[in-house]
């Protein structure tokens, strides 16, 4: 077993948390770790580690880093990881939605890990295809969910951290997560664009917030109440659409506990494929990492690759 160790993880505070949880992690998964600074320095680990033949591949950081170990394991032509992985992750980070709904059993002190190849199964991995502003293609996947409007505007914000959120970030997790939602809804704007899903498009109204999910669990502390499933074939997809910044303030208060089901100006379908274009560029969110696109089509992979449990 390798593990990727995201040092920066959770404001700075990854290493320390590592280093507090790592003899535990030992005793019961011997493990090779690799500690990194920077991107490159975990994708040049992981593409090592699939080199060597490692039957486990695990991310300890937060939801970014398991993304990360993911994309540098998956081949896009073959939709298959490099070489037959497990991928396990050790939650590091600030919001750890991978590990959500959590279970403390699996807690080695008081961190969510998810190491064991025998406790996992295969998954359903997101496969998103898309076209950056100035034309550039590329792949990447997800495992959680993909986001576009005040999610990824959110996230985008709470990834480039700057005046008070620099610092909330530094001192307080819950209060950085709660001041960047609130910088979110005071700058909130609906996003023009086309949406298709199964390759039919859909008249809603701009979107507000749109979730493309293969896990119920994301931003935090939210939560849809629809009914995917990490294994099922498809997506939820989840729109709110054309709400002012009141309504979408009452949305956002009601999936904060697990309610979005049956909400004004919200749309629900189950898909195996969404294709976004927007009027103008806007950030596309892929399990917390944030990119600026002009077009993107969303596809479920099957049963990809073996997680962890």
């Amino acid at each position: 077993m390798i593990v990727v160790v995201n040092a920066n993880a959770h404001a700075g505070k990854g290493l320390a948390r590592w280093r507090a949880v790592e003899p535990l992690v030992q005793a019961r998964y011997p493990h090779r770790a690799v500690l990194c600074e920077t991107e490159a320095q975990a994708r040049t680990a992981v593409i090592a580690a699939c080199a060597s033949g490692e039957a486990v591949i695990a991310a300890a950081g937060g939801d970014g880093c398991v993304n990360l170990v993911l994309n540098a394991v998956m081949d896009p032509e073959t939709d298959a990881p490099r070489h037959p992985i497990a991928l396990g992750a050790i939650g590091l980070g600030s919001s750890n939605d991978f590990h959500k709904p959590r279970s403390t059993e699996r807690d080695l002190g008081g961190i969510p890990v998810a190491l064991s190849p025998t406790a996992g199964k295969r998954m359903d991995l997101g496969r998103a295809d898309w076209i950056a502003p100035g034309g550039e293609r590329g792949t990447s996947y997800f495992l959680l969910n993909s986001s576009m409007g005040a999610t990824a505007a959110g996230n985008y914000d709470y990834n480039h951290p700057t005046g008070l959120l620099a610092l909330f970030k530094g001192l307080n997790t819950d209060l950085a997560i709660q001041w960047a939602t609130l910088r979110t809804i005071a700058r909130f704007s609906n996003v023009s664009a086309t949406i298709e899903v199964d390759g039919q498009p859909v008249a809603t109204g701009p979107i507000s917030n749109l979730g493309v999910i293969k896990r119920q669990h994301f931003a935090g502390g939210m939560r849809y109440d629809t009914p995917v499933t990490p294994d099922d074939g498809l997506f939820d997809v989840n729109l709110c659409a054309g709400m002012s910044r009141l309504e979408f303030i009452r949305a956002v208060m009601a999936i904060e506990k697990g309610r979005f089901t049956g909400l004004p100006k919200t749309h629900h379908w189950r898909a195996s494929q969404v294709r976004l274009v927007p009027e103008a560029p806007a950030p596309l969110e892929l399990d917390g990492e944030v990119r600026l696109i002009q077009e993107v089509t969303l596809r479920v992979v099957p049963r990809a690759i073996h997680v962890c449990g």
